[in-house]
């Protein structure tokens, strides 16, 4: 072996070590959206997704607000297969009342309520501006990444409302 080739082996190996302990993709992302691009009390403000394996085989979702109040809802709509364009599930529901996750294939509409023991819940909760959705991986079937889409909404019928990152846009994949 020429002394050339043994430096470009060399090389190649150290690249490829190098390569081995950097993450091969982040499963944790966060996303600002724009201030003030909705009225204060449904401002979104950022969102993390937490599809790591420290999350105990859950997808978890933050979202933060400005000025949370009784009566505002929200809700996080998944994407978990590249190529389906679409939602294909959701969760939501309003502060201090109750919520679903559902199994969608539109952006509209309600779709099929996916049961309980499945493993999921929501907090909306109006003292910390904060959101936080837990739902076992189970429950979506088990995806290799999501993106989400987040619409916030301010009373019924909706006087204000505000998506993250835009209206039915989905923010990047965030893979496990």
């Amino acid at each position: 072996m020429s002394p050339a080739n043994g430096a470009k082996i060399a090389a190649a190996v150290l690249v490829m070590a190098l390569a081995l302990a950097m993450p091969a993709a982040a499963d944790v992302r966060r996303f600002a959206d724009a201030a003030n691009d909705a009225s204060t009390s449904v401002d979104i403000r950022s969102v993390r997704v937490d599809n790591s394996t420290t999350a105990r085989d859950q997808v978890i979702v933050v979202v933060r607000q400005v000025n949370v109040r009784l009566g505002d809802a929200i809700e996080i709509f998944l994407d978990t297969r590249p190529g389906d364009p679409g939602p294909e599930y959701s969760i939501g529901g309003a502060t201090a009342s109750e919520y679903l996750l559902r199994h969608r294939e539109h952006w509209k509409g309600h779709g099929r309520v996916v049961p309980f023991r499945c493993g999921y819940s929501l907090r909306i909760n109006a003292e910390t501006d904060r959101s936080r959705a837990v739902i076992q991986r189970s429950c979506l079937r088990h995806p290799g990444k999501v993106r989400v889409a987040i619409r916030a909404v301010r009373g019924f019928p909706s006087t204000s409302r505000d998506w993250a990152p835009a209206r039915r846009t989905w923010s990047r994949w965030v893979r496990r």
